[in-house]
């Protein structure tokens, strides 16, 4: 709805904002939900110490302000699944000790069942971010998803995720899905920053989502895991992008999932897919150090974050294979004294390694390949590991985001404070529920199954989920999943949550009559217009009605056309034989009469 733009200054003067420094330090990061749900605005809690955009217009101080508004993350929300199963146990299970701890430097994996999917998870970790930090609904501008777990060729995931906005009687939300496999969630970052330096950004809070779920094949269940992550970007932020970034975009066939292939998992080209990251890699690499004019990207941050791939292991050849192209083009400007023949010295790169990306990878060793969140959780990871009394603060980091077919994005961020997140991740992790490889699989396999499939009720395997979280019900005959939340020691309640009894702000009668008084006079009393503006709606608005099966007919955009009549049946085929036999001496002279005429008419 429209919403009476606040001023700009509060009434001592100072700017409309709240506290900066250590703001995230003094939040709460408890996931308890002090006996309410997750997703609502609480006014009994204080409001969470965010910067809050501005109000008025971006650019009214003109040259004078920052052109990147210094806009970044504020906060990041993590969700995991439940279900998760020990690397020692699977490779065991498969027969190759030492492959998934040693081999690809994992220690556990995680996935979902029948009863999640990527909205619900994603529910989860949206409607935690609104909780945690006491934002209201009608501050969202705009969000993004991204993801390559698609559950419909046409409704996408963020409106699923609007059921949240909807409740508070909150529509006016900019943005939709993006994809291309694991770069899906940078671009939805992307999009919300770009609008947050734009002219049209209106003085909201922006909301990125990436939300993922790795489902492989029997056999391959150490390429299995999954995660959500919701941002929140503004301006002002703990974590600033800096101006300089570098996209690479190519078109390869090394991971798809084509419409109509008989599983939900993707095809693969391994070697493909791996020299693929690399070009991408090389190139965003290359181009980042021209726009910046540097020799060395590895050496001007302090701080790596790599898209995981396979996981850590593989992390730690692209990190080698960045540290080989930056020491030859050091070389090549003329910037490195020591000449580089190809060869890395092991023990100088184990160091930088440990120092600057290593860090970064501890959430993901617990989880597993995340696709379009794991540049993300590994970012989180890096918050928690590396971000104790401030000793991130003032540094830079270096982030590659990559996604096969393939789309790529390098950039950096200055650490300015530390940003909301789940300060006790590992704890929540260590409450998963640890199964044997044979019910792992079992799980994952029910999970993969959903695939193509309609009219079925979600299994709860495992225990079921932690308070606050959301799951999936089941999927009707059409299609049309439904989603509840579980709510602490009080049973389940569906989305959406009761309505609240009063309606938030709304935009004033003096309001809409001035901007009516903007519009041709033929446009002036449309009840359209009434709607939109949020003038003389019902409050609380009615909840949505339940659909037949019988009203299906009449939602589509015309009739339903007429069935055809069914085919008649044809008549048998006539006997000669038969035909002769029931004639008697009269009729058959007849016919030897009509047979002889008819010859005589031929000669």
């Amino acid at each position: 709805g429209c919403l009476p733009r606040p001023s700009r200054a509060t009434t001592d003067g100072a700017p409309r904002c709240r506290s900066f420094g250590g703001a995230m330090e003094l939040q709460n990061p408890s996931t308890t939900v002090d006996d309410k749900p997750y997703g609502h605005c609480d006014p009994s809690r204080p409001a969470a110490k965010l910067p809050h955009p501005p109000a008025g217009e971006p650019n009214e101080e003109g040259d004078k302000i920052d052109p990147t508004r210094q806009a970044g993350l504020h906060a990041i929300e993590m969700y995991v699944p439940r279900h998760a199963v020990k690397a020692s146990t699977l490779e065991k299970a498969h027969g190759v000790d030492g492959k998934y701890t040693s081999g690809l430097m994992m220690h556990e994996f995680c996935g979902t069942g029948e009863d999640e999917d990527p909205v619900s998870i994603a529910l989860t970790s949206l409607s935690r971010l609104m909780y945690r930090y006491n934002i209201k609904y009608e501050e969202v501008g705009m969000m993004y998803v991204g993801s390559e777990s698609l559950l419909d060729r046409s409704k996408s995931i963020k409106s699923n995720l609007m059921m949240l906005f909807n409740e508070h009687n909150c529509f006016d939300v900019e943005g939709c899905d993006v994809y291309n496999a694991c770069y899906g969630g940078t671009a939805a970052l992307l999009n919300t920053m770009n609008w947050c330096t734009s002219t049209t950004w209106d003085g909201r809070w922006a909301i990125a989502v990436a939300t993922d779920i790795a489902d492989s094949p029997a056999g391959y269940r150490f390429m299995t895991g999954c995660a959500c992550v919701s941002m929140l970007v503004g301006v002002d932020a703990a974590l600033v992008f800096e101006r300089e970034r570098c996209t690479h975009i190519i078109n390869r066939w090394d991971f798809y999932k084509p419409w109509g292939w008989h599983v939900m998992a993707p095809i693969v080209d391994g070697p493909g897919s791996i020299d693929v990251y690399y070009e991408c890699l090389d190139g965003c690499q290359r181009g980042l150090m021209e726009k910046r004019g540097i020799s060395n990207v590895i050496e001007d941050s302090d701080f790596c974050v790599f898209h995981l791939g396979s996981g850590p292991k593989f992390v730690k050849h692209a990190f080698e294979r960045c540290q080989a192209n930056a020491m030859g083009w050091h070389q090549a400007k003329g910037g490195r004294t020591k000449k580089y023949d190809g060869r890395l010295a092991q023990e100088e790169t184990t160091t930088l390694f440990n120092k600057k990306v290593a860090p970064s990878l501890r959430l993901a060793t617990r989880i597993g390949p995340q696709h379009t969140v794991a540049a993300y959780t590994n970012l989180t990871s890096l918050m928690i590991h590396k971000g104790k009394k401030g000793a991130l603060i003032g540094k830079t980091i270096n982030v590659f985001s990559f996604g096969s077919g393939a789309a790529s994005t390098m950039y950096r961020l200055k650490v300015r404070r530390m940003p909301g997140h789940v300060k006790d991740i590992h704890s929540i992790l260590d409450q998963r529920n640890f199964v044997d490889a044979k019910q792992f699989d079992s799980i994952m396999s029910e999970y993969s199954e959903t695939y193509a499939r309609f009219d079925w009720t979600a299994r709860i395997r495992n225990g079921p989920q932690p308070g606050g979280c959301y799951y999936l019900k089941g999927c009707d005959k059409y299609g049309r999943r439904s989603y509840y939340q579980v709510k602490d020691k009080e049973g389940v309640w569906k989305l959406p949550p009761p309505y609240t009894n009063e309606p938030p702000p709304r935009s004033t009668a003096e309001d809409i009559e001035r901007v009516k008084a903007t519009l041709p006079e033929e446009y002036r009393n449309l009840p359209e217009f009434n709607h939109v503006s949020g003038v003389g709606e019902e409050w609380p608005p009615p909840p949505p009605r339940e659909v037949t099966d019988e009203e299906m007919i009449e939602l589509g955009l015309w009739d339903k056309p007429p069935e055809p009549p069914p085919p008649s049946a044809a008549p048998p085929a006539p006997d000669p034989a038969a035909a002769l036999a029931g004639m008697d001496q009269s009729q058959l002279q007849a016919l030897l009469q009509m047979l002889a005429q008819a010859q005589q008419q031929q000669k």
